[in-house]
């Protein structure tokens, strides 16, 4: 399944390098035209490849397409065949999903693990914002993403919120996160991290309190991108 990739775009061109790493930032307007299975389906599709580090490559090796279409539809500019782009992601999926059943040891289930999972599930069905607090190795961090592999469906986001580097830094490990230039300027960044964004999604950000202002004199800046984000 393969389709002309003649007069390129600039970032299509950009794109073009087989081993470059996944990096078409979302803008999640450009689906709202499409139902939402395809949007969850592709959703998924992007998020996996970034939290995997896949090149295009592998991604086109993924669903059987080149690398103008597999472009096209993350960008939400392709014109073919939506259904059969859902098929070929449900199809990898399925793929994925054994894999990381036989490579990934399950976390066994108890009262930490339960007490995350009830939070997590809370901050999604109130779409609010929701501080988890326990003291250090108590495995908040494995509840985390263990409660992430199993409700992603690219719709889960995580970050951890970096010990040093400021607000720069901490929008760059967003920019990495959701696909978006980490090179650009702080508030381009920001705009184009806002659009990887909608109400299903969810951003969780690993040891938040390093986000604190150092003083009641310090504006926190970084909580203030989250408040926008949500």
């Amino acid at each position: 399944m393969t389709e002309s990739t003649h007069n390129q775009t600039p970032d299509q061109a950009a794109a073009s390098s087989a081993h470059a790493r996944i990096n078409v930032p979302l803008n999640l307007e450009n689906w709202k035209g499409l139902d939402q299975a395809t949007q969850d389906a592709l959703t998924w599709f992007h998020q996996y490849l970034l939290d995997n580090g896949l090149t295009w490559d592998d991604a086109c090796e993924a669903l059987g397409y080149d690398r103008s279409v597999v472009f096209r539809a993350l960008k939400g500019t392709y014109e073919g065949s939506w259904p059969n782009i859902v098929k070929a992601i449900a199809g990898y999926k399925r793929i994925a999903e054994q894999r990381g059943g036989i490579q990934k040891n399950t976390i066994v289930r108890n009262g930490i693990v339960d007490m995350v999972c009830a939070g997590l599930d809370y901050a999604v069905a109130n779409n609010s914002i929701t501080t988890i607090i326990g003291e250090s190795r108590m495995g908040k961090t494995e509840s985390v993403l263990y409660w992430r592999d199993q409700n992603n469906h690219g719709r889960s986001v995580y970050v951890t919120a970096p010990p040093y580097g400021g607000n720069k830094l901490f929008l760059r490990r967003l920019a990495e996160a959701v696909g978006v230039n980490r090179n650009l300027g702080a508030a381009q960044m920001f705009e184009s991290i806002s659009r990887a964004f909608n109400p299903n999604r969810m951003l969780i950000v690993d040891e938040a309190h390093r986000m604190l202002p150092s003083s009641h004199r310090t504006n926190p800046v970084a909580l203030e991108i989250i408040r926008d984000i949500h």
